[in-house]
């Protein structure tokens, strides 16, 4: 086995470190005017992906990591001298590109449009392991999964693990209908812990349950 979870139960609250904020607030504001110039579109390009045409921006020591939900690709930008480069980093479980939204400006209709596609989230860093980690949300038959109280519970989960160098690692699917789907996950030191809260599951605990997810060192 590659993979090694953890599951565990605990009590947990969760701060935000605004430190850095004035600092990577004004770097924020030059990547958002530049995006258009990454290959991606951005907030320039014609295309409509509904809710999904703001990019997840992380903030990793000097390396900036801006990503979009709608495609597998990534920018990486230095922030010393602000080159950057693209890298592709296609899943083997969905299509790396989603087809733009043709529909109406109906808030409806563009939700389905988000549970039938992909949404590739924010990169997370694993300083011990100096891993990142991509989380990615495969999308939905929404024709066969109707019920929309359950539909992104019934969803499946993928972790894509890159080096330091941004090379892919592996690609894994988690257990169906056992975390959070609505973001919940978060990076610690040496892996990505999950939370254990899913409609669909057989689970029931009054306690915050989780797992984390990391990869084995190599023999």
């Amino acid at each position: 086995d590659i993979l090694k979870i953890h599951s565990r139960k605990m009590n947990l609250v969760r701060g935000i470190d605004l430190r850095n904020f004035q600092r990577e607030r004004g770097f924020l504001n030059w990547v958002n005017w530049h995006l258009g110039g990454f290959g991606f579109g951005g907030t320039n390009t014609e295309k409509n992906y509904g809710y999904m045409y703001v990019p997840n921006v992380s903030f990793y020591d000097n390396v900036v990591i801006c990503n979009f939900p709608y495609t597998s690709e990534f920018v990486v930008i230095d922030k010393t001298d602000y080159h950057f480069e693209i890298y592709k980093a296609d899943s083997h479980y969905t299509k790396n590109v989603i087809e733009p939204y043709n529909g109406a400006t109906d808030a409806n209709e563009m939700q389905i449009y988000g549970w039938r596609n992909p949404h590739f989230y924010q990169f997370l860093y694993l300083r011990e392991k100096e891993i990142y980690v991509r989380p990615m949300l495969g999308g939905i038959d929404t024709a066969k999964h109707f019920d929309t109280n359950t539909i992104v519970d019934a969803q499946t989960l993928y972790l894509m693990f890159f080096d330091k160098e941004f090379n892919i690692i592996g690609e894994y699917p988690m257990r169906s209908a056992l975390y959070n789907y609505f973001n919940g996950w978060t990076g610690v030191e040496d892996g990505i812990v999950l939370f254990r809260d899913n409609i669909l599951s057989r689970e029931s605990s009054e306690h915050l349950a989780y797992s984390v997810i990391s990869l084995r060192n190599k023999r």
